[in-house]
């Protein structure tokens, strides 16, 4: 509730070309509407109703977990992250929306999964807070996991550790990537 950004891209032959980053900040809030307002008045002022959105949930409002898992299927991963989201969050899985990505697969037939659970009222008021204002996102998305995109996209050394920071309004982010 402090910042508004956008970052409006558009992909090209050469990669992705910014185009333009726009933000506004304030004390807003959801309960007095003060939020809605600003939204509202950022969506005009940038025509964000011609463009095509993608929204990024920050990594302070759900849980992730990089796990080593004893397989390599996907479908596999899901149920045994289904099955044990009581592990990790004091939810039950019925109110959880849960998603997983395989990082690595290892020699042995396991697997490097980043889990991310994410209570439904979370995502779903982010994603309400947004088609108030006419907006409807397109996919909904984990900072950690942008971070982790942009990392894997870099040339990075092999061997070599390289740390991400997003510096976002409501806390700092950190990831570090290796090859």
């Amino acid at each position: 509730g402090r910042q508004i950004a956008r970052l409006r891209v558009v992909n090209t032959t050469q990669g992705i070309e910014v185009i333009s980053f726009d933000k506004s900040t304030g004390p807003w809030s959801v309960e007095d509407g003060t939020l809605q307002s600003a939204l509202q008045s950022f969506v005009d002022t940038h025509r964000l109703d011609e463009d095509s959105v993608y929204t990024i949930l920050p990594r302070h409002d759900i849980t992730s977990r990089i796990l080593t898992l004893p397989t390599q299927d996907a479908a596999e991963i899901a149920q045994m992250m289904k099955l044990s989201a009581a592990e990790y969050v004091p939810y039950p899985p019925e109110e959880l929306i849960i998603d997983q990505s395989i990082l690595e697969t290892l020699p042995s037939g396991e697997a490097k999964v980043m889990v991310v659970l994410a209570h439904q009222d979370v995502v779903h008021g982010h994603v309400e807070i947004l088609q108030g204002v006419g907006i409807r996102p397109e996919e909904v998305l984990l900072s950690s996991a942008c971070l982790a995109s942009v990392g894997m996209k870099s040339d990075l050394d092999e061997g070599v550790p390289v740390a991400l920071i997003d510096l976002a309004s409501g806390g700092i982010e950190v990831l570090v990537l290796e090859g």
